[in-house]
């Protein structure tokens, strides 16, 4: 035990919770009394959300609450925290069931051991103790994504979003180029996947292509209207 603290950065008071954290549904499937980790990870989902909403209100009053929802959803998106744990580095401590290869889980099970752990250090520590558990695991991501958010960088954000969640890169295609040559407007739209996204436009195919990535989030859920 005392190896996986040193990794998470939190001594336990009650080590039966780091337990529950690392042991996966699939372990002892159809026996009630195996605890798993399932009502740990529902928790640690809600104290994920409450403390980077917390973080935005309280440190960045220039946010508003688009920007605010986009950030937050990119922080703890799957990947982002699958990514987390596997900087953690404990693949070797999980226990799952046979089916599974320590070694090669899938971003959605990283990302539910990450929120169990969460939820293990709330209970056992307290709000600020979680709070500290994210700041060391978490805050790079929470930099790197205030830092688009407040360039509103949006075709990098829906890149990056693209690429965590496996599709291809998003393509812009040039719809219309309308008005005088000194004052031309540009429509622009977007695909993901084959699927249209979202329309844009603007005085440059750069702002129009920015005004396409920016409805693509809101279509994603990713952003919300102002």
């Amino acid at each position: 035990m005392e190896e996986i603290e040193r990794r998470i950065g939190y001594e336990f008071r009650d080590k039966n919770l780091l337990d529950s954290a690392l042991t996966h549904s699939s372990v002892g499937e159809g026996r009630k009394k195996v605890t798993n980790n399932e009502r740990l990870e529902f928790l640690g989902d809600s104290v994920l959300s409450l403390i980077i909403a917390q973080e935005l209100y309280l440190k960045e009053p220039q946010l508003d609450e688009g920007d605010m929802t986009l950030i937050r959803a990119l922080v703890v998106e799957t990947n982002a925290l699958a990514d987390a744990m596997r900087k953690i580095a404990l693949e070797n401590f999980f226990k799952v069931g046979k089916h599974l290869s320590k070694n090669g889980l899938p971003p959605r099970i990283l990302a539910g051991f990450f929120e169990a752990i969460l939820g293990a250090v709330y209970l056992d520590g307290g709000f600020a103790s979680a709070q500290e558990f994210l700041k060391r695991h978490l805050s790079d991501r929470l930099s790197d994504a205030l830092l688009r958010s407040v360039r509103k960088d949006y075709k990098s954000l829906l890149q990056e979003w693209a690429q965590r969640n496996l599709f291809p890169n998003p393509t812009y295609k040039t719809l219309a180029e309308e008005g005088p040559q000194h004052s031309k407007t540009f429509k622009v739209s977007v695909e993901l996947n084959g699927r249209l996204l979202g329309i844009g436009s603007g005085r440059s195919k750069k702002e129009a292509e920015q005004s396409a990535a920016k409805e693509a989030l809101l279509s994603l859920n990713l952003l919300v209207s102002n």
